[in-house]
């Protein structure tokens, strides 16, 4: 009966340090999204760039990612910019994490000032975004 309880206690101090590591290690929950997508107007047609072609997703958020300044950025974030850019372009199964979505939600709005166009990215990457109330 000893033996059990003590075999029973050292099997648990031996998970401890696994079980320590998980919650060190916090999981950043992630999701899926097409970035080949068309990006549509308010009436539901297809958003065109200057060129006549229709904008994908990918390329709208690469856009902003490499080419809207931010003069608090360091080096290191403006190079995750860039990888992240080139990450998602053309990537029909981008994975973006809660940090990255807020990053594009941020430089999406940083760089189109037009609501139109923020109203037809951002729904598509952060489905949870609701719109803020109406200011004077």
């Amino acid at each position: 009966m000893m033996r059990r309880a003590i075999l029973a206690v050292g099997l648990m101090l031996a998970a401890l340090p696994a079980m320590a590591q998980t919650k060190a290690d916090p999981v950043i929950p992630s999701h899926t999204i097409d970035m080949t997508q068309g990006l549509k107007t308010y009436d539901g047609k297809p958003m065109n760039g200057p060129d006549g072609k229709p904008i994908t997703l990918g390329h709208a958020i690469a856009q902003v990612l490499m080419g809207v300044p931010d003069k608090t950025a360091t080096l290191q974030d403006l190079l995750a910019r860039a990888a992240l850019a080139k990450r998602i372009e053309d990537n029909p199964k981008a994975e973006l994490t809660a940090p990255e979505t807020a990053l594009i939600d941020k430089m999406v709005v940083e760089g189109f000032s037009t609501p139109g166009t923020v109203a037809a990215i951002v729904p598509l990457i952060d489905p949870n975004m609701k719109p803020g109330p109406i200011k004077p």
